[in-house]
This record gives C-alpha cells, sequence and structure tokens, in this order.
C-alpha cells in the first residue's frame, strides 16, 4: 500500500489566505477563456526558453491568433510553478501614458497598492522607486498587452504640422517613447524582470530585436483539433452522427483546410455542428483555393475562410445586403445600417441577429454591432473599387447623422452619448478623415467640433488631436465671419482652456467676442446665440483663471442673451441660461457669497431637470454639496456628493466620478474623519491619473497635503504641495499655484525651513496679484506674517498683518461672507446693542475669559467690552494683538453699529 502523503488538511481559513496569496500574485491577469487554454505548447516552451537568456520578448501577430491568451497563460504558468513571484498585466488600450502604465502597475505589485500614487511624486523617476524596490525583492513577469494601441497610425508623420502644437501627431511618437523608455527602466530595476509584449505591428526601438521575436502562426493540426473539440463541448454541441469525423485523417483534413489558425477553428467548431465534419472540408478547401487565387499568400486567408463560411450560414437577402458592411470599421450602428442599405428598422434588427447567430456580430449594447475583424476587409475584398466609394460615400454621411445624433445625447442621455461615442469611435475618426477635402469647410468644421466635444469627456487625447486637425485643416478655407468660423475659433480656445493655458485663451476668447460684437447678431442665423455663447466663455475662463468678480458681468450678459432666445423659442438657449446661472454660482462661492451661490444653483438645477438634462443636475447637485460643506453642514453635503458620484457613474464619466470622490473626501475630512478622506482622495487621484487629469490631479495633491497637515504628518503633506505646485506650474494656473505654494509656506515655517518658505511666498503673492479678491491674498500675507515674527522681524510682520487685515476687509465689503471663526461673538455683540443689552452681553463676555486664553482672543474680548461700553472709535481695530480677520470683523462691527446710533438720534 502506498504511503498516505497528506495526512491533515490545513483549515478553512488557511486555504483561504493560500487561495488569496495566488491570486495576489497574478496580479490583474484577465482570467482564461470560457474553453480553456489548448495548444501552443511550442510557443510557450520557445518563450520560456528565451525568456530564460532575454530579459523581455515581443509575441506579435495578426488579430484572433491568440497573442493576448498565450501571453498570459505563459504568465500563469511561470508564476503557478514559482519561476516568479508574481505577476501583472497591462493593457495599453487602456492606460495610454506613461503615468497610468506605472499607477496600475504600483496597484498591483506594491504592498501599499490601494494608497500608491504616481500624482504624489516629484517626477515618474521618484514614482518609479518603490516599483523598482519591489521588483528588486521578487522575480516579477509583466505582460504588456495590445502595444499596437500606443502606436502612431500610419500615415500621421506626413500630417505632421507643428512640433509645438499639442494636438500634433508627434505627440503619440513621444507617449509610446516614454511608455517604452518606463519598460526600459523596469528592466533595469533587476535581472530577474522579464516583460512580454503583444501587439500587431512591430515595436520601435529598442524592442525592435528580430531575434526577441515570436511571430504566432497556426496552431499544430494536433492542437486545432484539441481546440475544436473544447469549443463544442463547451456549447454543448455535436456533429451529425452521419459525418462526425470517424477516422483522425478526416478530422486533421478538416483543421488543416483552414490552416490551423486559432479564430478561424472557433468558429469553425460551429459549422462542424452543422453540417459534419467532411461537409465542412469540403466547403473549406474549395473556398480556401479560391482565397488564394485572389490574394496569392495573404495570411489572413485562413481567417477569411471561416467568414466565408459563417456568410454562406445567411439567407441570400442577407447575404447581398451584408457587403455594405465592407466599408465600416469594427462595428456598425443598426441606425447607420439602416440607412446605408435602406432597410427598415426591423428589418435591419434581424440582419444583425443573424449576424450574431453565425458568429460574425456580438451585441454591444446601445445598438452598436461589433464586427468580427475579419469581415469588413474580406467584403472589401469582393467589391470593385467603384462600388465601395460609393458605399463610403453612404456611410459618411449616415455617420455624420449618427455623430450629430451623440452630440444632442450629451445633454439628453450623458451615458449613452460616452459609451456609444467609445464604440463608434474608430468609424466617427475614419468619417472625418473620409470628409476632409469631400465637404464644404463650413459642414465639416461644425461636425469636427461635434466630435471634439464628444471626444474631450473620454480621455482619448489622440482621438481628440486627429479630430482637432480635421477641424483645423478645415477652418483654412473658412471666410472671414461666420457661425463655422466662430465654431472653429470657439474650439481652439477649449483646447486652450483645457491644457490649463488661461492667458492665451483669455486673449483668445477677448479677440473672438470682439469680432462677434463687431459684426452684430444679424451676421448670420446663429449670431445671436454664438454672441451669448461668447459671453458665457468669457465668464468661465475668468473664473478658472480665479477671477471670479470680474466672471460675473460676461455671465449676466450671457444669461439675458440666451434668456431673450429661450423666450423665442429657442429650446438649445433655455439649457444655456440655466447654465449660465450655475456659472453664475460658481462666482458667488468663489466671492465667498454662499447663500447666493446656493440660491443660483437650486435655481441652475431646476432648470437643468426640467430640461432632462441629468448631466448638468449632477455637476449643479455637486456645486451646491461645495456650498453646503463650506456653510459646515457636513452630513447634507456629504450626501449630496455620494449621490453625485452615483450619478456620475450612471453617465459614464469617469472624472466627473473623481471629481465626486474628492468632494467625498473633503466633507469626511471637514468632519474629522480622516481615514475615508484619504481612501476618498486616493480612489480620486488614481482616476484622474488614468484619465491624464493634471488640474485633477493637482487639486487632490493640493487637498491630500491639506489632510496630512491637519493629521500632523508634515513632511508629507510638503510633498504632496510641491507636487501640486509642479504640476499648477506646468498648467500655467497662476491662480491655484499661488494657493499651493501658501500652503506649502505654512508647513515650511511649522519645519522651521524658513529660507524655503519665505521663497515659496514671494512667488505665491505673484500669483495672486491679477485675481484680486477671489486668490485669497489675506491668506498669504497672514503667512508671511508668521513668518516674520518666527525669524524676529516685528516690524515686518506688523506691515504683513496690515496688508491682510486689508485685503480681507476689502474683500469682506464687496459682499464676501464672514471666514472669522469667531462670527458667532460679533454677531452676539451687535444683537445686544441692538435690543439694548449690553451690560448682559457683557457680564457673558467677561465670564468667558480664563488663565491662560491666546492673547488674540484677550484682545478681541477686550475690545468688544470696549464696544459693548459705547467706545465707536474705528482705531478699536488697530490693536496689533488682534488676529487679521477679527481686526477687519471688529472695524466691520464698529462701522455698523455706529450707523445704527446714528441714525437713531
Amino acid at each position: 500500500q502506498d504511503p498516505q502523503l497528506l495526512t491533515k488538511i490545513p483549515p478553512q481559513q488557511i486555504r483561504h489566505l493560500e487561495a488569496e496569496k495566488r491570486k495576489l500574485s497574478l496580479g490583474a491577469l484577465p482570467e482564461p477563456p470560457a474553453h480553456a487554454f489548448h495548444g501552443r505548447s511550442r510557443e510557450l516552451l520557445a518563450l520560456e526558453r528565451l525568456l530564460h537568456r532575454e530579459p523581455w520578448a515581443v509575441v506579435r501577430g495578426t488579430g484572433g491568433q491568440g497573442k493576448t491568451t498565450l501571453a498570459v497563460e505563459l504568465a500563469r504558468w511561470l508564476t503557478r510553478t514559482a519561476r516568479y513571484a508574481r505577476a501583472a498585466f497591462v493593457s495599453l488600450e487602456h492606460h495610454r501614458h506613461a503615468q497610468a502604465v506605472l499607477d496600475t502597475l504600483g496597484h498591483q505589485l506594491l504592498p501599499e497598492g490601494a494608497t500608491y500614487s504616481v500624482a504624489q511624486y516629484a517626477s515618474l523617476a521618484e514614482a518609479l522607486k518603490p516599483v523598482e524596490r519591489a521588483l528588486a525583492d521578487f522575480p516579477t513577469f509583466v505582460v504588456l498587452d495590445n502595444c499596437e494601441s500606443i502606436l502612431p497610425e500610419k500615415g500621421d508623420e506626413e500630417d505632421r504640422t507643428d512640433p509645438s502644437d499639442p494636438s500634433d501627431p508627434s505627440d503619440a511618437n513621444s507617449t509610446a517613447a516614454e511608455i517604452f523608455d518606463l519598460c526600459r527602466r523596469l528592466l533595469a530595476a533587476d535581472p530577474r524582470t522579464r516583460l512580454v509584449f503583444t501587439t500587431r505591428e512591430p515595436l520601435p526601438a529598442p524592442f525592435d530585436a528580430r531575434g526577441r521575436e515570436r511571430e504566432l502562426g497556426a496552431l499544430t493540426p494536433e492542437e486545432a483539433v484539441q481546440l475544436v473539440g473544447e469549443v463544442m463541448k463547451q456549447e454543448g454541441w455535436s456533429p451529425p452522427g452521419d459525418d462526425a469525423g470517424g477516422t483522425p485523417e478526416e478530422i486533421t483534413a478538416l483543421v488543416e483546410a483552414v490552416h490551423c489558425h486559432a479564430r478561424a477553428l472557433v468558429l469553425l467548431a460551429r459549422e462542424v455542428a452543422r453540417g459534419g465534419v467532411k461537409a465542412a472540408t469540403g466547403d473549406l478547401r474549395q473556398l480556401m483555393a479560391t482565397l488564394e487565387r485572389k490574394h496569392p499568400g495573404d495570411r489572413e486567408n485562413s481567417l477569411y475562410a471561416s467568414v466565408e463560411l459563417s456568410l454562406r450560414r445567411l439567407s441570400p437577402e442577407s447575404r447581398e445586403h451584408v457587403r455594405v458592411l465592407a466599408v465600416c470599421h469594427g462595428g456598425v450602428h443598426l441606425w447607420v445600417l439602416g440607412q446605408i442599405t435602406g432597410l427598415e428598422p426591423d428589418v435591419a434588427r434581424r440582419l444583425a441577429g443573424e449576424l450574431i447567430g453565425v458568429g460574425l456580430g456580438e451585441d454591444m449594447g446601445y445598438g452598436h454591432l461589433r464586427l468580427d475583424p475579419g469581415l469588413p476587409p474580406y467584403l472589401l475584398g469582393e467589391l470593385p473599387e467603384d462600388e465601395a466609394e460609393a458605399l463610403r460615400a453612404r456611410w459618411a454621411e449616415a455617420m455624420a447623422g449618427l455623430t450629430r445624433y451623440l452630440y444632442q445625447q450629451i445633454f439628453k442621455d450623458t451615458r449613452l452619448a460616452a459609451q456609444l461615442t467609445l464604440l463608434e469611435l474608430p468609424n466617427i475618426l475614419e468619417m472625418l478623415a473620409w470628409n476632409l477635402g469631400r465637404q464644404a469647410a463650413e459642414r465639416l468644421v461644425d461636425l469636427a467640433d461635434s466630435v471634439e466635444t464628444l471626444v474631450s469627456r473620454l480621455g482619448r487625447p489622440q482621438a481628440l488631436a486627429r479630430a482637432t486637425r480635421v477641424r483645423e485643416q478645415a477652418a483654412r478655407s473658412l471666410g472671414e465671419w461666420s457661425h463655422a468660423r466662430y465654431l472653429a475659433e470657439a474650439a481652439a480656445i477649449e483646447r486652450l482652456t483645457e491644457r490649463g493655458e488661461l492667458p492665451a485663451a483669455y486673449a483668445a476668447i477677448q479677440e473672438l467676442l470682439a469680432k462677434g460684437l463687431a459684426a452684430g447678431e444679424a451676421a448670420y442665423p446663429e449670431a445671436a446665440y454664438d454672441l451669448a455663447a461668447m459671453h458665457r466663455r468669457l465668464g468661465r475662463v475668468l473664473i478658472d483663471g480665479g477671477a471670479a468678480e470680474a466672471a460675473l458681468s460676461p455671465l449676466a450678459e450671457a444669461q439675458r442673451r440666451f434668456q431673450a432666445l429661450a423666450d423665442a423659442g429657442d429650446k438649445g438657449a433655455e439649457r444655456m441660461a440655466g447654465v449660465a446661472i450655475t456659472d453664475t454660482g460658481d462666482c458667488l462661492q468663489d466671492l465667498g457669497r454662499l447663500e447666493d451661490a446656493a440660491l443660483a444653483y437650486e435655481e441652475g438645477s431646476r432648470r437643468a431637470r426640467a430640461m432632462e438634462d441629468l448631466r448638468q443636475v449632477a455637476v449643479t447637485q455637486g456645486q451646491l454639496g461645495t456650498v453646503r460643506l463650506r456653510q459646515k453642514r457636513y452630513a447634507e453635503a456629504l450626501a449630496i456628493y455620494v449621490a453625485a458620484r452615483e450619478a456620475a457613474e450612471k453617465l459614464g464619466e469617469p472624472l466627473m466620478v473623481a471629481g465626486a470622490w474628492h468632494q467625498i473626501g473633503v466633507a469626511h475630512q471637514e468632519a474629522g474623519r480622516y481615514e475615508p478622506a484619504e481612501q476618498a482622495y486616493r480612489r480620486s487621484l488614481a482616476i484622474r491619473v488614468r484619465e491624464n487629469d493634471l488640474g485633477g490631479q493637482a487639486s487632490t495633491l493640493n487637498q491630500l497635503g491639506n489632510l496630512y497637515a491637519t493629521m500632523g504628518r508634515l513632511e508629507e503633506a510638503v510633498t504632496f504641495y510641491r507636487q501640486a505646485t509642479k504640476a499648477y506650474v506646468q498648467l500655467k494656473d497662476l491662480a491655484h499655484e499661488g494657493v499651493a505654494r501658501s500652503n506649502l509656506a505654512d508647513k515650511l515655517i511649522k519645519l522651521r525651513r524658513y529660507g524655503e518658505a519665505r521663497q515659496e511666498l514671494r512667488r505665491a503673492i505673484e500669483c495672486g496679484e491679477p485675481y484680486g479678491h477671489a486668490a485669497e491674498p489675506w491668506k498669504t500675507w497672514s503667512i508671511l506674517e508668521k513668518l516674520e515674527r518666527a525669524t524676529g522681524q516685528a516690524e515686518a510682520a506688523q506691515a504683513a498683518r496690515r496688508r491682510a487685515s486689508e485685503a480681507y476687509l476689502a474683500y469682506r465689503r464687496a459682499g464676501g461672507v464672514s471666514q472669522s471663526n469667531q462670527d458667532g461673538y460679533f454677531a452676539g455683540v451687535a444683537q445686544a446693542i441692538q435690543e439694548k443689552a449690553e451690560e448682559r452681553a457683557a457680564r457673558e463676555l467677561t465670564e468667558l475669559m480664563e488663565p491662560g486664553d491666546p492673547p488674540q482672543f484677550t484682545a478681541l474680548v477686550r475690545q468688544l467690552l470696549r464696544v459693548l461700553g459705547g467706545e465707536r472709535d474705528p482705531a478699536l481695530a488697530e490693536e496689533p494683538e488682534l488676529y487679521y480677520r477679527d481686526a477687519a470683523e471688529l472695524r466691520l462691527l464698529v462701522e455698523a453699529v455706529g450707523a445704527e446710533t446714528d441714525a437713531r438720534r
């Protein structure tokens, strides 16, 4: 009897922990296919041997060959057999820049993965260090999938115009170069690290060594037979009893008929189940011979054969209609299918159902049918060129219609607009490119502007750059002034704003508005609407630049103009009047007029609901939450933010989700719940890094600095503030740069790093000068006072305090809300004087004083007692021990009660 090897089964908890450990070691590797992994044993062995002696390998092949499946299986196998301690997976289709790639690797490889963020480091090199240490600790296997996603598209180099232009195609080269440079540095971290790239196209240097590339070809006949059998088993299919493949030769002949192509074999299983082994083999041999005559040596012939077999299962009518799919790119929307075929919607849906039934289509929702990659090129090869060109014209017209529909849905069904735009993006971009030189410039600019608006929300910078280039090229053919000219220039301003180039955006919108006003409302049919939009755009640029007070006037004018158009029946203008009201709420909030801001947001939200504009409702409610937060109504603010996040998730807008997480963090922080606050900030930061939202990253980094400072972790707070400052400098955002530098200086003073603090404060004051009250300059002057006192400069400290108090007083006189923590005392004294209860109030104030009270509080009570005693001299506010905000509030109190006393006389 064999000895018993296992005498004890580990407890369930231990088994669970071991299973969890194995799962964590596999990072974000995709799950195996439903029919499991079959074949490719030679390729697996060859890659394993190659990676034994080389640090990286490239798996290249056409669509459907199984590149990703092979690379992932290799990672699983080598991790399972303990050759590597852990694996990681990055899809470059979804992580399209170096920061996002490193961020997701950090989340998978670091013990603190959930809290790791590239954005908190001074540079990519610094962010790489913890990942490098993790690579040095454990041998690691990394799969980088879909590398062709980041490579420049063919023809982009010829289109290159201006190397300094962020929309220039060379940007794609730069992005790819940064990612591959990061890969090189990952390999340099430890000699045990291994990288496997999957791609359809050859990779650039340094990953272009042919000896390390393995091009996937056909499976072996044995592997092909196993794959077909497993697919049939998983689907519950069986071949007909009279043609089930009675001999090994018959089965081998079947799989060899499609040259053992992986995707073709998966599709072939259905044919075997339907017609039998020999019947399918005969059909395939005849078909392959025909394809070889048409396309000698084409390596896609095997895939085309399986496509043709599937097409033969369509009804004759459907087989004829399906020819139009030759000009589609990746998929087709059913409305577009109906437009180019002339079919009624029900018939188009039946055609789509047939394609799904034969394995050539997949329903992706939203009316989009994803097509088998081999279908359009195969069909295109069957069409004469003149017929193909006529089809393209019909397809382009239909795609233009779909694009206009998607643009309208931004304001009605944001999730549909976002998701369907992503699905249709290859078609949309190809439609724009095809129309260039064929459509009138005015129409093409309008169309490209719609595409830019759709794509700018999706985190697809290369797609946005392509649409921008089409718009710019078409704009060169425009006349002096027209609706199309306005759209072209307004879109350029929007791109400047997105890149944070606010001074340039401000100059451009002023010039544009001057043109519009000079031409007048009668210049062209849309001129009145465009003029209103120009005023609104000027207001938004001013808000983004921190000049909230200056923004009020153009926003009021925008609202007036939009409302006049709305009253005349313009629904678009009716929506925009509500948007302008919400923008005004942003101004009022920046100016500290919180109740006025809340009223504006409530009105904007009411209008958005009436227009069924769900996105604008979510935006407006989020802003209202910020007002409630500033009013210290924390529970109410948190509930609003959570609802806003859920709405943003439903709308499919990641940056809105990130913004909601950020505000949730603020609400928790203000309520003293630091751990959930940090978690919320980290979630926001992860999304913003992935989406390459530098402005959002800077905002969350600054807030993380505030959080860590509150927790007493000053060195970490300084790190976050420095990173926020660096991002704002990169964005040329002076207003927010000044805020970040002020925060940084305050913590440097606490760390007694006075020289660094002074340097930051000087720059912070310079940054805030153009923006008036919106920059809250009194806070920077107050920090400077603190620095001067810390360094023994009493006279300079008093001068800085005086500047702080004057700036704050000017803000309050302009209608700003009190920021004093002692506001209740001022209100109580004013009420007591009004009610002639000065003696009672004086006793209560005196009772509040205790030995050891801070000098600033003692000075405040002393001066308030003098006011209750009847003194009305503004010089009371000059008491040097008063905190600067209390000095300003005391000055306002003295003026108010003095005026009331005078009125009684």
